[in-house]
């Protein structure tokens, strides 16, 4: 089944990789949408970056909540200046004649990365500004696959994308036992440098011991759930991998904590921002709580197949990129912004 949907994900990946952008757009002045248009792409025409939180700030009324969704004929104001107070530049960002990088990611793993957020996650600008500050001339942009497995798998081996994030890291050098998955990534990927750093919480239901485990050890022999195609790799040196533990890797987090819910696992081992986001939609909050005693910090990287010909000024560009954002103060700024926007989401 998984080679019958890979199979699927690179038809598509063609099909994505030759989408153009609009027509042309000038700022101050107005556009109509036509078939194929993104915000991303609008921003990119009129200002010469895809930052479009300008353009979706002045136009919401007329676009919606979900500014990854335009309607054909709407009409938006195109402001004057862009984010970084640039006047709109012809034509496009890159050469037009030179098909973009591509970098995919996935849906559901809010904050960081989903295409019904502003911006399609903190995560997924961190990375497209980080594209854009290391090469200001350079044509990339970013593309969601839902089958987080396939990337690594399937997509990027085959260069069907050029990279993928956000991944955690296995200890190459540190691990002790290594899965095959993993000694497969550590010899086959390169890593960024670390994108944003996720606090790994350990949920469980009040009262079953396991949501206030003060060790690791205690929760040795329970039914831990991650969603597929997320890292097992910081579990291993924790002793919570099986054969210590039994393990379930449903498509989602909804599902971990709809199994949570109902007796089918002990525990679900998720990023406490993006655990947040999802306890709240299934109206949980209450119910699955954070053990309190046990997180641990995991950076998340962009990766890299090594035999992508571009592979080392692909990575090149996003260190720089990433370097230059915190030299600017740029980064800190977009992830205050999405976590702030989180925690508006979480109280209302």
């Amino acid at each position: 089944m998984r080679r019958l949907m890979a199979a699927g994900l690179l038809a598509l990946a063609a099909t994505l990789a030759s989408t153009g952008a609009g027509l042309a757009q000038q700022a101050c002045d107005t556009y109509q949408v036509v078939r194929g248009d993104t915000l991303r792409n609008i921003a990119r025409t009129a200002f010469g970056e895809p930052d479009y939180t300008q353009i979706y700030r002045d136009n919401r009324d007329a676009i919606g909540r979900n500014p990854n969704i335009l309607r054909i004929g709407v009409i938006l104001e195109i402001p004057c200046t862009g984010p970084s107070g640039a006047f709109a530049q012809t034509g496009a960002q890159g050469d037009p004649d030179q098909p973009p990088i591509t970098l995919i990611t996935a849906n559901d793993f809010a904050p960081y990365t989903d295409e019904a957020l502003l911006d399609r996650g903190l995560v997924t600008q961190v990375v497209a500004m980080a594209m854009l500050r290391g090469n200001p001339q350079g044509n990339s942009e970013v593309v969601f696959v839902n089958d987080r497995a396939a990337h690594l798998e399937t997509l990027l081996p085959r260069q069907a994308f050029d990279a993928s994030f956000p991944w955690a890291k296995p200890g190459c050098e540190t691990q002790g036992v290594l899965s095959a998955s993993e000694l497969y990534a550590c010899q086959n990927y390169l890593y960024s440098q670390p994108l944003l750093e996720s606090v790994e919480g350990f949920y469980a239901l009040a009262g079953t011991g396991y949501d206030d485990a003060q060790t690791y050890d205690l929760l040795q022999g329970a039914t831990i759930c991650r969603p597929e195609g997320m890292s097992l790799s910081y579990l291993e040196p924790l002793g919570l991998l099986p054969p210590n533990v039994a393990m379930k890797q449903p498509e989602n987090a909804d599902d971990c904590f709809g199994l949570l819910a109902i007796g089918e696992v002990d525990v679900v081992a998720l990023d406490s921002r993006a655990a947040d986001v999802v306890l709240r939609q299934m109206n949980m909050s209450n119910v699955a709580l954070q053990n309190p005693f046990l997180q641990v910090i995991e950076p998340l990287y962009a990766v890299i197949h090594k035999d992508n010909p571009n592979a080392q000024a692909l990575l090149k560009t996003l260190n720089d990129g990433l370097e230059r954002m915190q030299t600017t103060g740029e980064w800190a700024s977009i992830v205050s912004q999405g976590l702030r926007q989180q925690a508006e989401v979480i109280m209302n």
